[in-house]
């Protein structure tokens, strides 16, 4: 009966204070949770719903064998409010990387329980590793080599960054003389 009871009241005190379970009161919770060790945050941006989060990350050690100054950078996908709680969501993503740049394209593609789709966008975003590159352009699917967008670097602890929402394939990275020095993608 004691066991009833306290189910009873922790239940009712649940629901009478707001308790969230699987949320986080704020966004920068969700993502420090996700990740233990977070090092910086590079950029946030509003899409569709969703907070976008990309970060400069160590890592966690666990069994597999890992280089031991092993830094990379990760993205979140957020939902939520501070008054409602934030959860993450799940993403697909592929990677290509080689002594130049790494790049990551991640597709959020939500639908409703009828099978409609409600939200699709793509967060391109990786890290320029050339250091002549002074700049860094993406390309629109369908649009032809003239659709090539500047887009900005951003500056980590260890490392210059891109990031760009959007349906972009190619990357291609120039020096100061706006020259293109590495190519990648398509």
């Amino acid at each position: 009966m004691k066991k009833e009871m306290f189910i009873f009241l922790f239940v009712f005190m649940t629901l009478m204070t707001g308790c969230r379970f699987g949320t986080h009161d704020t966004w920068q919770e969700a993502v420090y949770d996700n990740v233990k060790q977070v090092d910086k945050i590079l950029h946030k941006e509003e899409v569709d719903g969703y907070t976008v989060v990309l970060y400069e990350f160590t890592p966690e050690r666990g069994h597999e064998e890992l280089p031991k100054n092993l830094k990379t950078i990760g993205l979140s996908f957020l939902s939520g409010s501070n008054k409602e709680g934030w959860i993450h969501d799940q993403s697909r993503w592929m990677h290509y990387e080689n002594d130049d740049l790494m790049m990551v394209s991640e597709r959020l593609n939500k639908t409703d329980n009828k099978g409609k789709e409600v939200v699709n966008f793509i967060v391109n975003y990786g890290e320029i590793r050339n250091p002549k590159a002074e700049h860094a352009e993406l390309l629109l699917r369908y649009r032809g080599e003239a659709a090539y967008e500047e887009v900005p670097m951003i500056q980590g602890i260890r490392g210059r960054y891109y990031f760009k929402i959007g349906d972009y394939y190619k990357v291609r990275l120039l020096n100061e003389k706006k020259e293109v020095i590495h190519n990648q993608g398509g």
